[in-house]
């Protein structure tokens, strides 16, 4: 199990990647709604066609970045879990539940 620094630290980490990834996507959901697009594209030429790249519209840097923001979420809750859930795994069976007898058969 974690220590409790580790677990807090762990939880705040985990707030901020959850408010800055909804965020995101939140400006990349405005941004369509203002007109934005989806889009990339790609320029070959400029000066003696040695000058050309690829351009990301404003809402997809926003979608990828919130989703990857949200990725690291998911991946940081499954390693904060896993120690809960092996302890759980550890843990003998309660006094409430009779263990399975076998049938007996009435003579």
């Amino acid at each position: 199990m974690l220590d409790p620094v580790g677990q807090g630290f762990g939880l705040v980490l985990a707030s901020v990647l959850m408010v800055g990834g909804l965020g995101l996507l939140t400006l990349a959901v405005q941004g369509v709604k203002r007109g934005g697009v989806f889009a990339i594209e790609s320029h070959w030429g400029g000066f003696g066609g040695g000058l050309g790249g690829w351009r990301f519209s404003a809402p997809l840097v926003y979608l990828f970045a919130g989703l990857a923001l949200l990725l690291m979420l998911v991946m940081l809750s499954a390693t904060l879990l896993r120690p809960l859930a092996a302890s759980q795994a550890k843990q003998p069976r309660s006094a409430s539940a009779p263990a399975p007898t076998a049938a007996r058969s009435l003579p």
